[in-house]
């Protein structure tokens, strides 16, 4: 087998490239949503979503769920903390770690803008017939569960 030849690769038509840019015009899409009307950046309405899906959360968690470096999101859960959007107090189990949940304003700001999330994936997927936007859903699961998705590529 030879090797593919780098010219002819089309990194539009290449997966990666695809997923990367869609998933940009819909962060990009639900961020004109919640910038202005919430002040929120990308990562900041992030870290609020999954702190309000898995309330007294670590902070370690959610570099894990995340899919950001630890050093933003330290720093989105700080500016939201300092906005009053998340409550961070000690574990009574270890004063070293610091569980998080939204507060009152927080649930506010996640309840105006879910709908808006909810409704643009909805769109996203009216795009396609029924069974395919099953079949990507179902697809894109399958992919996330995969172990090898963190390993090393080969030389």
């Amino acid at each position: 087998m030879t090797d593919p030849d780098p010219l002819a690769f089309d990194i539009e038509d290449f997966l990666l490239y695809r997923l990367a840019m869609l998933s940009r015009r819909l962060s990009d899409a639900l961020e004109a949503h919640y910038g202005p009307r919430h002040g929120l950046q990308r990562a900041q309405w992030r870290v609020l979503a999954l702190i309000g899906t898995a309330p007294q959360c670590k902070a370690s968690e959610l570099v894990r769920r995340a899919s950001l470096d630890a050093v933003a999101v330290h720093r989105a859960v700080g500016q939201l903390v300092e906005r009053g959007l998340v409550l961070r107090r000690a574990s009574p189990q270890d004063g070293r770690v610091k569980l998080l949940r939204l507060s009152a304003e927080g649930r506010r700001v996640l309840a105006d803008t879910v709908p808006v999330a909810l409704a643009l994936e909805q769109r996203v997927l009216a795009a396609l017939p029924a069974a395919e936007a099953r079949a990507l859903l179902r697809a894109l699961r399958r992919l996330q569960r995969h172990e090898w998705l963190g390993d090393p590529l080969p030389a």
